[in-house]
């Protein structure tokens, strides 16, 4: 089994989470992300080896301020029953107002579960949105 744990940074405790978690790999797998109080935000699951594209996300927004435990960091959990190291590449973009004050964030994590470097196995993204004023 193989497991990766990548911290979530620009996320303040006011924010609203979006997030979606889409699939196109041939292994079981679980994503979560939680705090690090131990509160779990979502979940995402595949439980088969279908290697077509897929949807894995139930829950698509969630509102920070909802969390019972005070937490100052947030992080993700990526883990398969492969034993091929998973490899993630994680980018990171502000979203601007028109005023250039930022409204956001965006993390984007793109998964590569075995050896053919194409990083479509697992695909991650995470919106960090504001509280608006």
């Amino acid at each position: 089994m193989a497991k990766v744990t990548i911290p979530i940074d620009y996320v303040n405790p006011s924010d609203v989470l979006t997030f979606c978690v889409y699939s196109m790999c041939q292994a079981k797998f679980e994503v979560t992300l939680r705090t690090d109080a131990g509160e779990t935000i979502f979940t995402a699951k595949k439980n088969n080896d279908d290697p077509n594209f897929k949807d894995n996300t139930d829950k698509r927004q969630f509102q920070l301020t909802q969390l019972k435990k005070s937490w100052e960091d947030i992080y993700l959990d990526i883990s398969n029953n492969l034993n091929t190291p998973l490899q993630p590449q994680t980018m990171v973009s502000g979203i601007l107002k028109n005023d250039g004050n930022i409204a956001g964030y965006i993390t984007n994590v793109c998964v590569e579960d075995q050896t053919d470097g194409d990083f479509q196995d697992i695909f991650i993204t995470i919106g960090a949105f504001r509280k608006k004023d």
